[in-house]
This record gives structure tokens, sequence and C-alpha cells, in this order.
């Protein structure tokens, strides 16, 4: 409760206890309070002028105002609606600081850019507000203050005097305000109620005097039984507590053996789990090897041509079992160990984390999986990952390690993809056994099918390196073509991808570095150019966006 509510409410309640004898010295002291708006029970106001709506105003009107009222009045008025907080405190620190006076804030608010659409006239504002705004300026600024001030002498003095008396008017109304609650708090009135509600307060303490002594009776009486109570129950559980310590001893030293029997199962359940995945491993080998024996007995038999209009993903694929068990053992004897592969592929895992959580956890394909170990890669790290080959034999080993992997051609799969569904796309030493229309079609699916920000990685090898591009390309008879590392990435550029990159990659390629012939040997210039070719990567990427991740979201650009 405020203490205008409070005021209110004191003097509601000396009005109606006040004796309505005439010509009594309360009433007659109390007599000036009667107009006003105390004596009506409301909160004491200070005496000076309500300014209401009309047409037009005048300064005098608002500079007779005061402080608060004089500012929340402004702001009422000139823009008709109650003052904001922000507005209210600068314009009364102002104030109260001297940094503005009241013409200067009336100008401020008036012919504010919301002042002047309220548009309310304020007769006499406009030269003063303005020499106020002039006195504040370098050079002019003084003088014209003194001379504003000296004009301002006479009309100041009377605002002086006529704030005096309204002064002493508002004191004189408090005094007899006070002394009217002084009187009637003294009154009789007041004096025997309060009598009265002490003989209460008096006989009721005296009651819970009595109920307290009465009480700490009940208490003692009560604390002597439970005391002998708890005592008869702790004699007669003890004998109890004390079996029930020898059992849980036996317990524990059991526990203790159960703990140590189980530190042996979890060790034997270690070495099975070591065993079984072993097993699996081996299974998966063992069932390669048989398909492979199986194919290897079959004919071999060339490709039949593959009609055009065959049905994605799903044609009839020619009878290649003989050369399909054939390949597999060329990839065994050539292409490396799986650790080998695992170890070069983890190269590209930061590249497919991206695209993956870019694409909200979109499916990765990897192209030509061979062998699976890229599945295994992105299997380990949790990554949806579907691979795609055309040898049976590969695939069969791929399944038979757990993998998801599909017997199908790399374009033709593509293509029975749904348009922005696939994070990432992988294809690691593919892109060498095809030719340009096929690699082009696989690059635009590829564009089609990955979802903005997804990721696509071509890894080919690299014929910047001699040795590579005159003798280890041609291990495998099934390459048609080394593609130049700028060739390849323009091409994936032309297509529509962004932030197209080329990756030289040497670790783990069986790369080892040879120190330069020293410059001023005989032929030094030609000797490192040559050992420069021939210490290249092997291999290189073309890593690319289906869109700039920064902009994802935003239409995907047209490719002409």
């Amino acid at each position: 409760m405020n203490i205008d509510e409070l005021m209110r409410k004191i003097h509601a309640e000396v009005i109606r206890r006040r004796p309505g004898a005439a010509g009594s010295a309360s009433a007659t002291s109390a007599a000036p309070l009667a107009s006003s708006s105390i004596a009506n029970g409301h909160a004491w106001e200070p005496i000076g002028l309500r300014l209401g709506y009309k047409d037009s105003y005048s300064v005098g009107d608002f500079v007779a105002l005061n402080d608060v009222d004089f500012v929340e009045t402004t702001y009422r008025i000139l823009l008709r609606r109650a003052a904001d907080p922000t507005g209210s405190a600068a314009a009364l620190a102002d104030l109260r600081q001297g940094v503005r006076n009241k013409v200067h804030i009336l100008g401020d608010i008036r012919f504010s850019p919301e002042g002047r659409e309220r548009c309310v006239h304020v007769d006499g504002l406009l030269l003063p507000y303005k020499l106020q705004q002039w006195s504040r300026r370098r050079f002019i600024g003084r003088p014209l203050a003194w001379m504003l001030s000296i004009a301002r002498l006479p009309t100041l003095l009377r605002r002086i005097d006529a704030a005096s008396a309204r002064d002493a008017h508002e004191v004189q109304n408090l005094g007899l305000h006070v002394n009217a609650l002084a009187e009637r708090i003294d009154s009789d009135v007041l004096n025997a109620t309060l009598e009265s509600r002490l003989a209460r307060i008096e006989q009721h303490m005296s009651e819970l005097a009595g109920q307290e002594a009465r009480l700490d009776q009940r208490i003692d009486t009560l604390d002597g039984s439970v005391n002998r109570r708890v005592e008869e129950v702790i004699a007669s559980v003890q004998p109890m507590v004390d079996r029930i310590g020898a059992a849980v001893q036996r317990q524990e030293q059991g526990y203790a053996a159960v703990t140590a029997h189980l530190a042996t199962i979890d060790a034997a359940i270690n070495a099975c789990s070591v065993g079984v995945a072993s097993a699996s491993a081996m299974a998966a080998d063992a069932r390669r090897i048989a398909l492979s024996m199986e194919l290897a007995l079959a004919p071999v038999a060339l490709p039949a041509p593959r009609s055009e209009d065959a049905s994605v993903g799903t044609a009839k694929l020619p009878d290649t079992r003989g050369l399909d068990a054939l390949y597999v053992g060329l990839e065994d004897a050539f292409r490396g160990t799986r650790e080998d592969i695992k170890q070069r592929a983890s190269h590209y895992l930061p590249v497919i984390t991206d695209a993956v959580g870019l694409t909200g956890g979109a499916l990765v394909v990897d192209l030509g999986c061979g062998r699976g170990e890229w599945l295994e890669v992105l299997t380990e790290q949790g990554i949806d990952v579907c691979g795609v080959d055309l040898n049976p034999v590969l695939l069969a080993e791929c399944t038979g390690r757990g993998f998801t992997a599909v017997l199908a051609d790399a374009l033709g799969f593509l293509r029975g993809r749904g348009d922005g569904s696939l994070a990432a796309i992988t294809a690691m030493h593919l892109a060498e056994h095809l030719d340009f229309e096929t690699l082009v079609g696989i690059i635009d699916e590829a564009r089609r099918v990955l979802a903005p920000g997804g990721a696509l990685i071509l890894e080919t090898p690299n014929p910047e390196n001699l040795v590579m591009s005159t003798h280890w390309f041609y291990f495998d008879p099934t390459h048609r073509n080394p593609l130049p590392p700028g060739l390849f990435e323009w091409l994936v550029r032309a297509r529509g991808f962004v932030d197209v990159r080329i990756e030289r990659l040497i670790e783990n390629r069986g790369i080892y570095p040879v120190d330069p012939v020293p410059t001023d040997a005989p032929g030094a210039a030609t000797i490192n150019k040559l050992l420069g070719m021939l210490q290249a990567a092997p291999d290189y990427a073309i890593v690319a966006r289906s869109f700039d991740a920064a902009r994802v979201g935003s239409p995907t650009p047209e490719v002409e």
C-alpha cells in the first residue's frame, strides 16, 4: 500500500468518526478542508493547474506547472498519450539539473516528429524555443542567453511570486490536514477503541498462558512414556540386529566371490567377442573365396550390349562371372590390404561428416564399393551408407560383413534416386574405368540427387606422377585412360558443382621422399624436375559440393 492510499484510508476513518456537534473546535479547524480532495476521502494532491483538452494553449499554461506535473501534462497534452518511462526520466533529469528549462523541453516535445504529427497549437512557443536553441550555439550563445535572462527577469519574478503563493497555500492546507488527523487520533473515541482492543488482547494472552502450561505438562508426560517405550523396543530388537549383521557379513563375502567370478566371465566374453569378430571376417573371406572358385569355373563371356531403354538400376547385367572372379584376384594382388585402403579412405571423413550434418543425416552412397573398406569406415562412424558395384563376388564380401550393398550399374542406380535425396556420393577409382559419356552422366545425376550442401568425392590415379602414368596405371587392364587433375576439376565445375578443389593424396601410398640433386651439380635443374614428377602424389581426388554450404536453402544455380 502506497502512502497516498494509506492517507486516504486514515482520512476516511477520521471523517467517519468525527463528532457532529456544530461549532466544536474540531469542526471549526477542519472546515477549510471541506472543499479539498482530502476532505472527500481522496489522497492529497498539490494545488495547481489541471489542463484539459482544447484547441490551443499558451506557454504560460504549461510553465505554471512544476516537476512531474509539468512533464506528464506536456506529454499528455502535446502527444495525446502518457509519458514513456525513458523520455519522462530524461526530461525530469534535465529539468532538475538545469540542463534544459521548461520552454526547451516543451519545444523539444512539441516539435518532435510525433508532436508535429499531433499538431497541438501552443501560442508563443516557437520564438522562445528558437531563442533557447540559439543561446546554445558558439559565439552568439552566451550573449544571447544574457539578453534572454534580462528580458525574462520581470516575468520570472512574477512566476516566483505566484509559485510562492501556491506553495504557502499548499503548506497551510497540509497543516490543517495534519492538525485534523492529530486531533482525531487523540479523540476519546479512538482512545476508547484502543483500550477495548488492549483489554481483549490481554485476556487472550492470559488464556494462551494457561493453555501453554497445560501443554508443557502433557509434553513432559509423553516424553517419559516415549523414552520407556524406546528402551523396550531397543532391548527386543538388538538380538535381531546382531543376526542381521552376521548375515550381511556373510553376504558381502559371497558378493566378493561372485564379483571375482563375474570378472573371469567378462574376460572370457571379451575373448569370445574378439573370436566372433575374427570368425565373422573369416566367414566372409571364406564365402568370397568359395564364390570366386565357383565363378572361376564358369566360362568367361563377353558383356552383351546394354539396352538404352532398360529400367534404371535393374537392367539385366551381362554374364561375366569368370571375369568377376578373375578381377577379385587382381585386386587382392595389387590393390593393397584392407587396412591400407581404410587408412586412405579415412582422409575423407571430415567432408562426409560435414555433408551429413548439412543435409540432416541423409544417405551416403559409394559407387564401385569393391571389398567395402570405405563402407566399413563409415559404418564404424554411425553413418548411413550404401555400396553399389557390378561385381557379385565383391558384393558377397560386403554383405557377408554386414554392410548394405546392391548389385547395380552406377549410372543406373543414380537415375533411380529422387532429387536431393543423398548427403554424399563417393567413387574411389571408378572414373578411370568409364567412357566420357558415362562419366558426364554420373556427374550430372550426382548433382541432381545430392541435397543442398551435399558432397561429391571422385578419387582416381594421378597422371602427374611419372611412375603412375607410365606403369602402375596399367596394372588394371580395365582402366581406359588417366584423367589429368585440371581437366577433371574443370569438368566437375562445368557441370554445376561449386567449391570444387583438387586434393593430391600421398599418405599411405608408398611414396618416400628423395633428396634433390644439389643445384650446382651438372643438369641439376632437369634431374630435380624429373625427381619431382617421380615424387608427385600417385592419387588425387576431386572434392566438390552440390551447393555452397553457406547458402544452403537458396535456389540451386542453373547449369548451362
